[in-house]
């Protein structure tokens, strides 16, 4: 029985399932998470590629579309990107599952880069169900990771273009549950220019920390420094730490924003908690303008929230 599959991995394992190389071209540490057993990145749709590798572990991702509802994209997008949206700017509905599966996170230097994922648009929302034979529990800990796709210039948290979500979980898709410590700045003049966007003053929603989990590639580790700059994680030798694309939940430096289910209360009524016996089955993220977000940095690029993936991290098997 897979309960609290987060929690089943030792400290050895950890190691092996973030990876270290060396800068110099040194050889990889024997393991069967090693850099030197990928090829490369690997093509092919998520469900095909996971399929067709033993060495991917049994992650919890998203994998159904429930609904969809798509704001509208900023001006100057309406001409690009049409893989994603239409005439109008708004997403098209063909990318309304690219939420699931697996995320395929970048560097800073690549963050433009677009991967598989589901654009929202500016107030949009979606539903997504999970895997359904898998639930997710509140165990010990963080319970579930939501990863974004946002681009960052310079290095530069206010040049940020993290758009924010509001987070709701279910068990049923009717009744549901909105984090308790979500907080964040409200935006007094949205689509307007703004660069006093900070990742410091918001918590519990989604879209606030860059992804660097990536099922197609090994990826450098990256985080912030302490003046909000973004550096590439070494080891203790100054090595590179490497991401496998073998990763678990419990690895280090995935990135994602993290939720705790018994921080969760009832959309209606916040004096109604998330019951300890919860079976959490169907994400909703709700796109909000009324969010400071990094979109006001240059509002006619703005997309709303983009999410590239979803994972259980404490799961039991569904009844």
């Amino acid at each position: 029985m897979k309960t609290n599959k987060g929690l089943l991995f030792t400290g050895a394992l950890f190691i092996i399932f973030s990876i270290m190389i060396s800068g110099c071209g040194d050889s990889f540490p024997e393991s069967p998470y090693s850099p030197d057993d990928s090829s490369g990145y690997v093509e092919g749709d998520w469900e095909d590629v996971l399929a067709a590798d033993d060495k991917y572990p049994d992650n919890v991702y998203l994998t159904e579309n429930i609904e969809f509802e798509p704001g509208q994209v900023g001006s100057a997008r309406q001409d690009y990107n049409t893989e994603y949206y239409d005439e109008n700017g708004y997403p098209l509905d063909s990318t309304k599952n690219g939420a699931c599966g697996p995320p395929e996170g970048t560097t800073v230097i690549h963050s433009s880069s677009y991967a598989d994922m589901t654009v929202l648009g500016s107030g949009g929302w979606a539903v997504w169900k999970f895997d359904p034979d898998w639930v997710i529990v509140d165990g010990e800990g963080d319970d579930f990771i939501i990863f974004s796709n946002h681009n960052c210039f310079g290095s530069d948290p206010d040049g940020s273009w993290n758009e924010l979500a509001h987070v709701y979980v279910s068990e049923d898709n009717e009744t549901w549950y909105i984090s308790s410590l979500e907080d964040y700045i409200e935006n007094t003049s949205p689509g307007t220019a703004n660069s006093g966007y900070s990742y410091y003053d918001v918590t519990d929603v989604f879209g606030n920390e860059h992804c660097w989990a990536n099922f197609r590639e090994e990826i450098e580790a990256e985080e912030l420094d302490e003046t909000g700059v973004y550096e590439t994680v070494t080891d203790e030798s100054g090595n590179t730490v490497y991401i496998s694309m073998y990763f678990e939940p419990d690895d280090d430096y995935l990135g994602g924003d993290r939720f705790d289910l018994s921080n969760f209360v009832l959309a209606t009524d916040s004096g109604v908690s998330w019951p300890a016996d919860g079976k959490m089955r169907y994400l909703k993220l709700v796109d909000d303008p009324s969010i400071l977000d990094g979109q006001d940095y240059a509002p006619a690029w703005m997309t709303g929230a983009r999410i590239m993936s979803a994972m259980g991290i404490n799961v039991e098997p569904a009844e």
